[in-house]
This record gives structure tokens, sequence and C-alpha cells, in this order.
């Protein structure tokens, strides 16, 4: 038997800046892992074939962002802006784009003057339904299914609008990867924190101020508050290997998790010997950032402004799900022919250029069964649900149930920052 003051279920990024929060005002905690790991979609691997470290999970920094830039400062590790030029295949043409989505102005302009609650899908036929929109449309249904991880049928066009006003256009890369962050986390908690790795918590039973945990290899844990920060689908699929119960049954939280968008994520990391889509001899695509197609895998982009020969393929939303079930070698195969496609070079010389792959499948990650949430049409009803906490005992932090900037790794810090403050309250 183990008593804590509080347990934090999930030793991801919400989880451990919790963790570091509750530390830091000496409290007893208690970081349960189902993993073999820390970080849980944060997952910053070194290989052979690589010469830098593969981010096969979160890799950006969205913006200036106060949480994140203030840990960076805090551990010392460096981060610098991504650099480049956006690209399109067009008319089997490669292009310079100026934006994610084409007619963005236009576009934003529109979005600027919706009050009802519509589905982007439902936005666009309504108030752009011409033909001579159909490239903005394409652009931002590849913007949402790839950036959002959503499905343009679900997703919300208010939610849309507000992601743009906040939005800031400047990316940053942290130079060694996420992982380094994470590491500092989990190294600042170590005199308050009791990390446990290999624990799969199945159950928590609670009434007022107590909880018990038990984990699936029958372990129990008692503290008087948990925090509970799985991705969504552990909160209403039980079966899952992660799936934690609750008695007494939490039935509202199971529904209304199940309600908020979740989309899946597949990463394709190929480093080449040398950069062929830079060179005197094709001329395609210098400066390539981004790289935008309708190919099977559509987006792709390079670590600019570091010059490795690496090129990360991206299938997010529907287009994960689509190649979810497929094998590894099905899903490199299916990258190359994209690239092939895109460059106009036969898929053996790509093969030949080839010196590493890795490919992250997180739809069939058991400890995250997709990507990240997404603000489906009814995410903002469901999100309240998570915001106050049950009997002051349970409380909820995640990506999924921050405010605002969902779906990243800021998110995930803003919302452990307010459950932190409201158990030290």
């Amino acid at each position: 038997m183990e008593k804590y003051d509080v347990i934090i279920v999930g030793a991801g990024a919400a989880g451990l800046y919790a963790a570091k929060l509750l530390a830091d005002a000496k409290k007893n905690i208690c970081l349960l892992e189902a993993r073999d790991r820390i970080g849980g979609r944060i997952h910053t691997i070194k290989r052979t074939g690589f010469k830098i470290p593969i981010e096969a999970g979160a890799e950006f920094i969205h913006g200036k962002l106060p949480i994140t830039l203030k840990l960076l400062k805090e551990a010392g590790i460096k981060y610098h802006e991504t650099k480049g030029l956006l690209w399109q295949v067009k008319d089997n043409q490669l292009k310079e784009r100026t934006d994610f989505v084409e007619h963005a102005d236009e576009l934003f302009k529109q979005l600027k003057k919706l009050k009802e609650y519509i589905s982007v899908s439902g936005f666009l036929n309504k108030y752009f339904p011409d033909e001579k929109y159909n490239d903005m449309k394409s652009s931002l249904k590849q913007y949402i299914q790839g950036y959002d991880a959503g499905d343009i049928d679900d997703f919300s066009s208010l939610a849309l609008k507000e992601e743009w006003e906040e939005e800031d256009d400047q990316q940053y890369r942290i130079e060694g990867g996420y992982g380094l962050l994470l590491h500092y986390l989990a190294d600042s908690i170590k005199e308050h924190c009791s990390l446990k790795l290999f624990s799969v918590v199945k159950q928590v039973n609670w009434r007022n101020d107590h909880v018990e945990i038990i984990t699936g290899d029958k372990k129990l844990f008692f503290a008087e508050k948990v925090i509970i920060t799985v991705p969504l689908p552990f909160l209403y699929n039980n079966g899952a290997e992660a799936g934690i119960s609750f008695y007494p049954p939490l039935p509202e939280i199971a529904t209304a998790a199940s309600s908020i968008g979740y989309g899946g994520v597949i990463k394709i990391i190929l480093e080449f010997d040398h950069p062929f889509w830079d060179t005197d001899k094709l001329e395609k695509a210098k400066n390539l950032s981004f790289i935008f197609s309708d190919k099977m895998v559509p987006t792709w982009w390079t670590q600019l402004p570091d010059k490795t020969a690496r090129l990360t393929g991206w299938l997010a939303g529907p287009n994960a799900s689509k190649f979810a079930n497929n094998s590894d070698d099905e899903i490199l195969d299916i990258g190359l022919k994209s690239l092939s496609s895109i460059f106009d070079l036969q898929q053996e010389v790509l093969q030949s250029y080839l010196t590493g792959h890795h490919i992250h499948n997180w739809v069939k990650d058991q400890y995250c069964l997709g990507g990240y949430s997404y603000m489906s049409l009814s995410s903002k009803a469901s999100k309240e649900k998570f915001y106050s906490p049950i009997a002051d005992t349970i409380y909820f932090a995640g990506e999924a149930f921050a405010k605002k900037s969902n779906a990243t790794v800021e998110a995930a810090f803003e919302s452990s920052k307010l459950i932190a403050e409201k158990i030290l309250s």
C-alpha cells in the first residue's frame, strides 16, 4: 500500500508538468506511466542512419508560446526558427505557394463574419459554392486533415476562425528534440515524485478526497486526489489496453470524451544521402520547407534551416485512418511512391538515396490510439465537463482539455497549470 497527496496518471507533457508544479510546492506525488518511457506523444529517438534525432511525435513549437519557451529557458535548451518556402504540386508541376491554404485572405474574411455553428464542409458549401473555389476548398481540406488531424464534415468552422485569429505564423524546433524538455521536467521532480513506469492504470475507485488506483498488475496506490492525463480514447474505451474504469462510474465523462474530436497520425521519416530536391540537376524546389500535393502522402517537410537531407511525410485525420492497418513496409512504399510522383523520380532511385527510415503509426500505438484532439461540433460543450474536478478529487488535464490552442504541447502545459493551481489553492 502506497499513499500520496496526488497521483498523476500519464507521464506525457501534461503529467510531467503537473508533477513539476506540485512537486515545487512540496506535494508528495506518484506518477504512473503505462509505457517503458516518459513522454507520451512526445518521442525523440536516436537511430543509425539518421544524422540528428528523430521526432516520432510532437516536433514543432507553434509560435511564441509562453510556458514552453519559459521552460526551455529554465532548462538552458536551445531552439531555432524554422525556415524555407512552401511548395505545391499543381497540374503536375512544382510551384511555389504563399500560404498553407490557397486564397486564405478571402476565406478568413468570410470566416470573420461567421456567427452560426456549422462544420467546415457546410461552411464551404454555403459560402463558396462556385467551382472557381475548388482549389481553395481542396487546400483547406488538406489543412484541416493535416494540421488539425480533423474531418471537415465534423470540424467546427467557429473553431477554425478562433484558431486563425490566434495563429502565429512563426514556428520553432528544439535543438536535440522535444525529449530534452521532457527529461528536464522528469529530473526536476525526483525529490518529491515517485515515477513508476510499466504501470497501466485499469481502475480508479473514488470518494471525496480519496482515490484507490489499481494497475494491470494488481498493484494498489492511494491518494487524496488524482489527475488523469491519458489520451481521450482511454476515458471511453474500457476494452483498450490502457482503458480506465471508474467506480462509482462516470458515464458523463465517457460520453463527453467520445464527443471531442480525436484524429490519427502516421509519420514517415526518411533520410537520404543528399537533398535531391535541392540540387542544380533537378532545380525542383529550392529552399523547400513544406510541400503539398494530392498524392497518397500529401504533406512533407524538411528540417530547414538544418540542412540534414530528411523529408518527413505526414498522414493525419482521415488520411491516417485510411492506412492505419497497413504494415510499416507498406507505408514506407506508399511514401516513396508519393515522393516519386512529386519529384518525377523513379522509386528505385529514391530507394538508392535512402540511408534511414522510421514509420511511426500512432493510430496503432496501444497507449495512444490516434494523435491528438480537434474541435468537432460538439467539442466545446463536451470540454466543459472536464474544467471542474469531480468532488474535488478527480481532475483531468491534457491537450484535449485546454481552453485554447488544443492539440499542442503548450495546450497540455496550459491545462496542467490550471489543474495544479486548483489543487494548490
